[in-house]
C-alpha cells in the first residue's frame, strides 16, 4: 500500500487545486457563452425585434428602444455550434465533479 508523505500531498492537493480552479474557470465561460445565445434567441423571438433585424457591418443587428443604441446577436450559434457548446459543458461540468470529489478525499476538513 503507498502512503503520500504530507509534502506529497500537499503538492497533489495544490495540482488538484490548480487542475479544478482551470476547469471551473472554462465551465464559467461556456455557460456564459450559452447565457448570451439565450438572451439572443430572446430578442429574436420578440416581435418587434425580430421585424427589425438587418445585417451591419457583417453582423446581425436589430433595433433598441430609442433612447439606446443597436443591438447585436453576437451571441447566436447554429446548430452544430450549440451542440459543441452544449457538450463541452457537460463535459467541464463532469471534469469539474470528478476534481472536487478528489479534492474532498484529500481535504475532507474543508468540505
Amino acid at each position: 500500500m503507498f502512503c503520500m508523505t504530507e509534502h506529497e500531498k500537499d503538492q497533489q492537493i495544490g495540482k488538484l487545486a490548480e487542475e479544478y480552479s482551470d476547469a471551473r474557470g472554462k465551465l464559467n465561460h461556456v455557460t456564459e457563452k450559452l447565457a448570451r445565445f439565450q438572451s439572443a434567441c430572446q430578442i429574436i423571438v420578440n416581435p418587434q425585434s425580430f421585424q427589425s433585424l438587418r445585417v451591419e457591418e457583417g453582423k446581425l443587428v436589430f433595433n433598441k428602444p430609442p433612447t439606446q443604441p443597436t443591438g447585436n446577436l453576437d451571441g447566436l450559434l447554429d446548430h452544430s455550434q450549440l451542440k459543441e457548446v452544449i457538450e463541452e459543458k457537460q463535459r467541464l461540468a463532469g471534469e469539474v465533479q470528478r476534481l472536487r470529489q478528489r479534492l474532498v478525499g484529500l481535504t475532507p476538513h474543508l468540505f
